[in-house]
């Protein structure tokens, strides 16, 4: 909650009162600031965290498809190689 509306009410006349407005405007554009950063932090580490789960799968499938083709016997590339 708002500090400013705790001491007066949000309506400052007809504007004309430019300290009070210029005191609004700045708390507002802190808010968004604040909200702004906010989010890209948070949609920063929801990233990160799909990367995390996308490299566990990756490796899981990795071992899982190794194990599949040790089942078949079928040649790696290194024994292809050679």
């Amino acid at each position: 909650s708002s500090e400013l509306s705790k001491t007066m009410p949000l309506f400052v006349g007809t504007g004309c009162d430019g300290e009070k407005v210029s005191e609004i405007v700045a708390e507002l554009k802190k808010r968004m600031k604040l909200r702004g950063d906010t989010g890209q932090i948070n949609r920063t580490e929801e990233a990160l965290q799909e990367i995390k789960n996308l490299r566990a799968e990756m490796s899981e499938m990795k071992t899982n498809m190794e194990r599949i083709m040790v089942h078949l016997n079928v040649p790696t590339n290194l024994e292809i190689q050679r």
